[in-house]
């Protein structure tokens, strides 16, 4: 009887860790059998790699809705959303969730409800809520009669416009982190320069607003274009104003910090005034980077009437929201777009419905962890000759560097989160308004943080625009210091509680690896480990060595040399922490895995490389303007310059993959 006890015991013990046993060799095999499925086994790695590992990516998904791994990943959360709001919509007992939830399934039902896309309403709202007058689409004889009784005011109209989020027409207004101290904040006046400077409106969404406003006469809608295009022509032609007084020289470096009563430019007062619905104090301090651009954009804004400029602002506001929302009014594209307007609201949902997470919140620390302290060995190697003082300075911000998996402000959370929605009203069945309620929302939040301290605790989180609420990519804090793992990205094939640390490593860990990196790339090594501008940069990039790999990186392209210090480094360091972490026991992971042929430093690069597959860029543009560069280059460039990858794919000195010089900033 005892024994059959004992049996029976273990059995309970044994069952559980071989069905996990059992599950963690399906997930790798099905990990494994996707690298295979994504492969060009005829492409040659030594010449092209990105092709060897992606080049029947876009085969195997040529007729999805996305176009690369991070937009799958989305695609697949947005699909858990759709299912899960969906489910709660049904339940009998919705009054007792909480009232940020409501108010997200509201939002998210009053998007639902739009048969036809009508952003008329959205002028309709505003002239009702902020007494806006707006100019008719067309001019006209009677238009003109009308504005001079009107009193078009195209500064009243940019403010209000900007409370709703249009922003970088005419001018740039951005609430930032000050350089001496990161916890506080201030108003940054700019020309705009987010995307390259100031961007036209492109012809296609001139003409879809005219087709949605009903416009049809062919030859006034041509000639409202010629006068637009005209206009924006000498608006482009600003980008090229530098800040090249004397007392811009002066300052630049620190971005002229400054008070509304020094600048003495009336006409940012009032702009100011109008945007935080109250007078400003004018001894706030504030920065301006660009005085002489302030100075033309007047001199070109008076050539123009009102009415015209009132007009132009218009159609302007209506392809920003045209662009901002969602793509049509399916499920997919509503759950997206809530997902960008209510980010917070969002993410909390989504981790109480998917409380599995919570577990894997340890191990994604530990993993961090553990590339941190690869950093620090690399540091302690001292390949630059660093001084003392430098060293304890990128030490000191390695030790402050912290994660936070899930952005949500903690403990209390659902507090927080409710406080943070609070005063949010949404009504299900007017999307146009609720969009626009959002829209405030954000940009009031945004500016409320000017008479609040960050916080440097756990109950710090990051306000996200739309474009990152909506997104699964993890990204780096400079000014905070923290690296934000949203809760989302934790989905195959970047990461799954069973995968072999291989996998993990090689995707996750050198996504982690990328976003520390940012702390010490051109730029970061310009903050403290408080986020502070302290940092001995000056120091750092006179150091020749130092300054000998920056512009090695620099040459492959001077835009983004940062985001190439972040993949060269990162991927040279989760490559070295799998491999050479173990130190009791070194070689422990170049054995053979158990399930596969491969070797594990070939399974290794692929699932990076593969991190990167997508479809061919689009559009010229995109890729002028995108943040990273092309995702083929990415891979090309980070493999390149890793000496391991032409030794593991025995790849001749001189080959395109296997450069003689290696460009590596840390080593």
């Amino acid at each position: 009887m005892r024994a059959g006890l004992i049996v029976f015991l273990l059995l309970h013990l044994i069952l559980p860790l071989l069905s996990y046993a059992d599950a963690a060799r399906s997930m790798n095999r099905q990990q494994l059998k996707t690298i295979e499925r994504y492969m060009d086994p005829s492409a040659d790695p030594c010449d092209d790699y990105y092709q060897y590992a992606c080049g029947n990516w876009q085969h195997v998904h040529a007729d999805a809705e996305y176009y690369e791994t991070i937009g799958l990943i989305d695609y697949k959360v947005d699909q858990e959303y759709a299912l899960l709001l969906n489910s709660i919509r049904r339940r009998r007992r919705l009054r007792q969730e909480h009232a940020f939830v409501r108010k997200l399934l509201d939002y998210y039902k009053s998007c639902l409800t739009v048969y036809e896309y009508t952003p008329q309403l959205y002028l309709d709202w505003l002239q009702e809520h902020e007494h806006l007058a707006w100019p008719t689409v067309l001019p006209s004889r009677s238009a003109k009669r009308r504005g001079k009784i009107l009193r078009y005011d195209w500064l009243h109209m940019l403010a209000v416009l900007r409370k709703y989020g249009m922003n970088s027409v005419f001018i740039e207004e951005t609430v930032i982190q000050r350089r001496d101290y990161a916890r506080a904040s201030a108003i940054d006046l700019d020309k705009p320069v987010l995307n390259g400077g100031f961007q036209p409106m492109p012809h296609k969404g001139f003409l879809l607003i005219m087709e949605y406003l009903g416009v049809t006469n062919e030859e006034r809608k041509n000639k409202l274009w010629d006068d637009l295009h005209e206009f924006e022509t000498k608006l482009k032609s600003l980008d090229f104003v530098e800040d090249t007084t004397e007392e811009g020289q002066e300052s630049a470096a620190a971005q002229r910090e400054t008070t509304l009563a020094e600048l003495n430019m009336p006409f940012l007062t009032r702009y100011l005034d109008i945007l935080l619905e109250k007078p400003v104090d004018p001894y706030m301090k504030l920065t301006i980077q660009n005085l002489p651009y302030m100075r033309l954009l007047l001199t070109v804004l008076d050539e123009h009437e009102p009415e015209f400029i009132c007009r132009y602002l218009m159609l302007r506001f209506l392809w920003y929201l045209n662009v901002d929302g969602p793509r049509n009014f399916l499920k997919g594209d509503c759950v997206s777009h809530t997902r960008s307007m209510m980010p917070l609201a969002m993410t909390w949902l989504y981790e109480r419905h998917n409380p599995e997470l919570i577990d894997e919140k340890s191990h994604i620390e530990a993993l961090f962890q553990k590339l941190l302290q690869h950093f620090t060995q690399t540091l302690h190697s001292n390949a630059n000759q660093f001084d003392g003082h430098i060293l304890r300075f990128l030490q000191d911000k390695i030790d402050t560097m912290r994660i936070k998996v899930g952005n949500l402000p903690r403990p209390a959370t659902s507090r927080l989160v409710e406080e943070f929605y609070a005063d949010l009203q949404i009504e299900a069945n007017d999307f146009y308004g609720n969009h626009l309620r959002l829209l405030q929302h954000y940009t009031r939040a945004k500016h409320n943080r000017l008479n609040e301290l960050l916080a440097q605790d756990d109950s710090f989180f990051h306000l996200e625009d739309p474009e990152t609420g909506a997104s699964s990519s993890p990204y780096y804090l400079l000014r905070s210091n923290v690296v934000i793992v949203p809760l989302t990205l934790l989905h195959t094939p970047i990461y799954h509680p069973q995968m072999h640390e291989i996998f993990k490593y090689s995707s996750l860990g050198f996504l982690l690896s990328h976003e520390i990196t940012h702390g010490f790339d051109d730029s970061g090594v310009e903050f403290d480990k408080r986020g502070n501008m302290r940092g001995p940069s000056d120091r750092i990039k006179s150091n020749h060595r130092f300054d000998s790999n920056l512009s090695c990186l620099r040459l492959r392209n001077p835009q983004i040399v940062d985001e190439k210090i972040a993949d060269v480094s990162g991927l040279r360091w989760a490559y070295e922490a799998y491999f050479q972490g173990n130190q009791s026991n070194p070689n422990a992971n170049v054995r053979p895995l158990h399930f596969t042929s491969l070797s594990p430093e070939h399974v290794f690069f692929l699932n990076f490389a593969q991190f990167f597959c997508g479809s061919p860029v689009t559009s010229s543009r995109d890729l002028e303007f995108s943040e990273h560069g092309s995702d083929k280059e990415r891979v090309l460039d980070a493999l390149a310059n890793f000496a391991e990858f032409g030794r593991v794919y025995d790849c001749q000195v001189g080959s395109r993959m296997h450069p003689p010089r290696k460009c590596q900033l840390w080593r």
